[in-house]
């Protein structure tokens, strides 16, 4: 927001005519794009995205031909006459796609930990630093082009697994803008 109003002075304007309501919303954004990233990450999040691939990777069954195809034919008694060619170039993921899903995640992790995990924890999770000098050097660990590509990598994978359950796809992670 701040990087916008600087480079317009139209948006600068607008902004300041009601800056309490812009600078609560800028604070509720950072809490909730923190928290997220935790619930994400974290290891010890009951939320983590190695739960979710470790759920996909031990029910394999869940990606499967037939389950594609009894989820493409809904609740019709008979199959569309399309479902049998469709079904056979549908692709069932292995244990090495899991695997190398994981370690894209990995390697997003090993960000999130070394720049914005103890943000979250010790600024927006628990209050635990309250020294000004402190938390500014914990901000100035952050970098938004980074956290875009962390939020677009996320995407991509949300998208590949989406692929894969609705449309028998290989999961493949796109690069994003």
């Amino acid at each position: 927001m701040h990087a916008v109003a600087g480079d317009d002075q139209s948006v600068y304007r607008v902004l300041n005519q009601a800056p309490l309501f812009w600078n609560t919303t800028l604070g509720a954004l950072q809490a909730a794009t923190f928290m997220v990233l935790g619930r994400i990450f974290d290891q010890g999040s009951p939320h983590n995205i190695d739960r979710v691939l470790g759920i996909a990777q031990r029910n394999p069954e869940i990606f499967s031909r037939a389950a594609l195809g009894a989820r493409r034919q809904g609740r019709s008694d008979t199959p569309p006459e399309w479902l049998d060619e469709y079904i056979r170039g549908v692709y069932e993921p292995t244990p090495q796609d899991f695997r190398r899903l994981r370690a894209y995640v990995h390697k997003r992790r090993k960000i999130y930990e070394a720049n914005y995990r103890d943000l979250r924890h010790k600024v927006f999770a628990h209050k635990a630093m309250t020294d000004q000098a402190a938390v500014s050097a914990l901000f100035a660990k952050t970098n938004i082009r980074e956290l875009q590509r962390l939020f677009a990598f996320l995407n991509s994978l949300y998208d590949a697994l989406w692929q894969l359950y609705f449309n028998g796809n290989r999961p493949v992670l796109r690069p994003r803008r």
